[in-house]
């Protein structure tokens, strides 16, 4: 009994390789996975049925070998800019590696601006009881009726003062701490790479898990003249729309920047590309019809919708450019599609 369960388990391990016409369920298999043989030269073959190449839409185009703008990804952080009361030029900006100058003068903005949310509400209740007692007096013939009117608009008066006071903490507080649909990011360049940027052309956003799956397009701006002496940097800001606030202040991103002049690269489209587990980066050979074997690529970079490749498949062999995902999962032992 043990070495029954012993070779079911190799069984289940194995990674999406079965051969050919032994599924014993009574549905049709609508993939088959032939495993040649062990070694990345040799990867298993991913084998369609007429039907699921025909619902899973699966469509090739030959790898291309053409320009593309050259690229340079670095790190970045979200920042929040935010302009003080009475000041002028550039904003301040707020993250979490913000100079401890930008934190204090924004930390000293918002107590003062809740200093006098509560000077308000103290002049408020303070207007509200002298309402009161005007009210009082004048039905105990004691007061005038100008009084209660005066009293009247001293009340009206501390009511919007309050609103006032609240409206501009709310206003910095959301400036500060990220309340906006737009967000910056800030990007430490080292000086020497600086003439090799093209300082005005937008540049790309992406989490650092995102795979560039969320990538955002950054348009940059002019922030503060700001730089890091010990490591020889300036720092280059980027506004991007964060209207569904995926992006927060203190996240550490990753920025696509684009350098001037372009480079003759291997092309494919980036929603060719697949990742496994470690971070290995893959394509889809179509090698005959409904057969599609996996090789490995390195993608230099990203640009728009192509990624530009250091090395893989030679230029015009037919890759998988829609249904990747679905050959991915067929491998890996999911099912592309089920029949009822």
């Amino acid at each position: 009994m043990r070495g029954v369960l012993g070779i079911l388990a190799l069984v289940a391990v194995a990674p999406g390789c079965w051969p050919n016409g032994t599924e014993t369920s009574e549905v049709a298999p609508v993939a088959s996975v032939l495993c040649r043989s062990a070694g990345e030269e040799a990867l298993a073959h991913v084998v369609l049925t007429s039907e699921a190449d025909a619902r899973l839409g699966i469509a090739s185009a030959p790898v291309e070998r053409r320009r593309i703008p050259r690229t340079r990804t670095l790190g970045g952080e979200v920042v929040v800019p935010t302009r003080l009361p009475g000041s002028d030029g550039p904003p301040l900006v707020v993250g979490a590696t913000a100079a401890s100058a930008e934190r204090a003068r924004a930390a000293d903005a918002l107590i003062a601006a809740d200093e006098a949310v509560q000077h308000a509400r103290i002049e408020l209740e303070t207007a509200r009881a002298a309402f009161t007692r005007a009210q009082r007096m004048h039905k105990a013939e004691a007061g005038s009726a100008r009084g209660v009117e005066e009293a009247r608009a001293r009340l009206e008066a501390a009511r919007a003062t309050l609103r006032a006071a609240q409206a501009r903490r709310q206003a910095l507080a959301d400036a500060t701490f990220g309340g906006g649909d737009t967000v910056w990011v800030r990007v430490p360049v080292y000086v020497g790479d600086l003439g090799a940027l093209a300082s005005d052309a937008p540049a790309v956003v992406a989490a650092f898990a995102s795979l560039g799956s969320d990538a955002r397009r950054a348009t940059p701006v002019a922030g503060p003249r700001e730089g890091n002496p010990d490591a020889a940097s300036v720092d280059l800001f980027y506004a991007v729309d964060n209207h569904d606030a995926r992006l927060r202040p203190g996240e550490k991103v990753l920025v696509t920047l684009e350098l001037k002049g372009d480079e003759e690269a291997l092309v494919v489209p980036w929603s060719a590309v697949m990742h496994d587990v470690h971070g290995g980066e893959w394509v889809y050979e179509s090698t005959a019809p409904r057969v599609f074997v996996r090789r490995r690529v390195q993608v230099r970079s990203v640009v728009g919708s192509d990624a530009a490749l250091a090395s893989g498949p030679s230029v015009g062999v037919p890759i998988v450019v829609t249904g990747a995902v679905e050959l991915f999962a067929v491998e890996f032992g999911i099912p592309a599609e089920t029949e009822e």
